[in-house]
């Protein structure tokens, strides 16, 4: 997922904040792609990732956020 995000953040949408949410065992593998693909001059907490089971409810709700679903099941 991180591929796809990261190039989204930087100079195009300098304020738009990102939650990658996965499973826990994989969230330190996401981590260490945003970190090596991140440009480190971007502001620290552009790019997150949690871990979250997703069939439990989702913790974030409003209009401030947009889901984006990739390889489920």
């Amino acid at each position: 997922m991180a591929q796809i995000v990261i190039p989204l953040t930087g100079k195009r949408f300098p304020g738009l904040r990102l939650i990658i949410q996965e499973r826990e065992e994989v969230v330190p593998i996401a981590e260490a792609n945003v970190k090596a693909r991140l440009n480190p001059t971007l502001a620290h907490g552009t790019v997150v990732a949690e871990a979250h089971d997703f069939f439990t409810p989702q913790p974030y709700t409003g209009d401030g956020y947009n889901f984006m679903l990739r390889h489920v099941l």
